[in-house]
């Protein structure tokens, strides 16, 4: 038996299969690094894929404002066409209710 192999319930079966993989593992490859520097690689991954996520999120973040602002400023511009339109609508109404205005 491992010495590292401990049987607890299920955390012991979970902590045995682990160390069984981490032994077959260092048996098939034994030219493979050692845990701490595998910890450390595993670390630096996390740590670009954190970074890389916060760059995506502050880029999303970005489009989104930019977006949102082009919204708004569409949504004043329509709000000044439709103000306009009425304006014309309204001459337009009292042109030709004097173009049709009986004569006296």
């Amino acid at each position: 038996m491992h010495p590292f192999i401990v049987s607890e319930g299920i955390y012991g079966q979970f902590s045995n299969i682990v160390v069984f993989l981490a032994t077959f593992i260092c048996f098939l490859f034994p030219f493979a690094v050692t845990g701490h520097e595998q910890l450390a690689e595993m670390k630096k991954l996390v740590q670009n894929r954190k970074i890389a996520i916060a760059e995506a999120r502050n880029e999303v973040a970005h489009e989104a404002s930019a977006k949102l602002e082009r919204i708004f400023e569409e949504w004043d511009h329509i709000k000044e066409c439709r103000a306009q339109l009425r304006e014309d609508e309204s001459a337009l109404r009292a042109a030709i209710e004097r173009f049709t205005a009986p004569l006296d």
